[in-house]
């Protein structure tokens, strides 16, 4: 008797796609990165399959941001929040199994623009211009928008002194209340003429 045995067929080949929504974005908004994975032969949706999301800041070098599962369908999505301005480009990836044999989709590009900062100013004052050694002073002040008044709360505050007119060291760090404004007690332990300031970096707003 004659008997052929033939070897096991392989993995079937898939298809993975890839797409943002949308690919134009400003600093702080969320872009959606979807798509599907499909076997070639017949095009049918591949579902509970874990798929790679990377991106890229040159389109070059690619690092990993999360995993995904495909759907009954063999879609899938996943909401990234964009916080760096400039071109960011995005492919995902499925290492496959004994079924199906893995792929990776396209690149896709999303242009992330920074909004236009808002120029701020920056109050300080000092409860006292004259005072015995060992009292302390409170130091006061409020971040506002410049166009405007509004105040901006939560934001990071420097404050700096300079004694005899020395070098400047760092004092404290506060953040802004609700109603911008930030506070900070002071007792030198020397005697002496201080000039204060307080220092704002800023942020992609202000």
């Amino acid at each position: 008797a004659m008997v052929t045995v033939t070897p096991p067929a392989g993995p079937k080949a898939t298809n993975l796609t890839i797409r943002a929504q949308p690919q134009t974005c400003s600093v702080g908004e969320t872009v959606t990165i979807s798509g599907k994975l499909a076997a070639i032969d017949g095009g049918a949706g591949i579902p509970a399959q874990m798929i790679l999301l990377s991106s890229s800041p040159d389109g070059t070098t690619f690092s990993k941001l999360g995993t995904v599962f495909t759907a009954p369908n063999g879609t899938y999505s996943t909401a990234v929040l964009m916080t760096t301005p400039g071109k960011t480009s995005f492919r995902v990836a499925y290492e496959g199994n004994s079924t199906y044999s893995g792929s990776t989709s396209p690149v896709v590009v999303v242009d992330v623009t920074a909004p236009q900062q808002k120029a701020t100013t920056l109050s300080l004052t000092a409860s006292n211009t004259t005072f015995t050694l060992g009292k302390t002073l409170n130091l006061t002040g409020t971040l506002r928008e410049t166009q405007g008044s509004k105040v901006i709360p939560n934001a990071l505050v420097a404050i700096r002194y300079s004694r005899d007119g020395g070098a400047w060291g760092m004092l404290a760090q506060k953040v802004t209340s609700e109603t911008g404004m930030y506070a900070f007690d002071h007792t030198p332990s020397v005697a002496g003429t201080y000039q204060y300031r307080a220092t704002y970096q800023g942020d992609t707003l202000y």
